[in-house]
């Protein structure tokens, strides 16, 4: 099975700048062509943050815990088979500029 990632709606741009200690929502729309999507994992740094088991896959993201500097978020759709995509942007916490 295909994974699309369609959108980053109210994702952050690659390269964004967002102030720490504030809360983002990262939505991720992801559609598999010939099945369903289970499930989306969310990544910083390869470290997980979180697992969405539902549609919308969205999830409220506190930074206060996020260290300042320059950060890859990731995520990872798997489909009802067990294949996955993956899809990263480049965020900086801070306002420090995107290595």
């Amino acid at each position: 099975a295909r994974i699309v990632f369609l959108t980053r709606r109210k994702m952050p741009e690659s390269g964004a700048k967002i102030p720490k200690d504030t809360t983002i929502t990262i939505s991720v729309e992801a559609e598999d062509e010939d099945g369903k999507v289970d499930e989306v994992r969310l990544f910083l740094d390869n470290s997980g943050i979180t697992e969405i088991k539902d549609f919308p896959f969205n999830h409220e993201w506190n930074l206060t815990n996020v260290s300042i500097g320059s950060h890859t978020l990731k995520a990872r759709a798997f489909d009802n088979e067990g294949a996955y995509r993956e899809d990263t942007l480049q965020i900086s916490i801070g306002n420090v500029p995107v290595a």
